[in-house]
């Protein structure tokens, strides 16, 4: 006969099985934590890199539009520049490769 102080067998192991339940739900509720802490220090670490390639490439485009403008007005070392930059273009479609599309789309 039992003792009155036990419980009845398959109430001990309900309670072992929601124990057990809560205890895996509490350790993926800390991983997911620490996961989330993981990724806002990665794009807080990026931020940085990302803000220097934009001005970068603000650079490199303002450079690209001067070079133009000086081929257009008959510059003969800049219209060089503009007709091996349109070979470079070319070769870089060749293997599917795009320069500017992001820059158009976003304006």
């Amino acid at each position: 006969m039992p003792s009155p102080n036990c419980p009845p067998a398959g109430r001990v192991e309900e309670n072992f099985f929601t124990m057990a339940r809560y205890e895996h739900l509490l350790s993926q509720t800390f991983q997911l934590v620490r996961d989330r802490q993981s990724l806002r220090t990665l794009i807080d670490n990026q931020s940085g890199p990302v803000e220097e390639a934009k001005k970068v490439r603000q650079q490199l485009t303002s450079i690209a539009k001067t070079t133009v403008r000086l081929a257009s007005q008959g510059n003969p070392n800049a219209q060089l520049i503009v007709d091996q930059l349109k070979l470079l273009v070319d070769q870089l479609k060749q293997r599917a490769i795009t320069i500017g599309q992001h820059e158009r789309g976003s304006k």
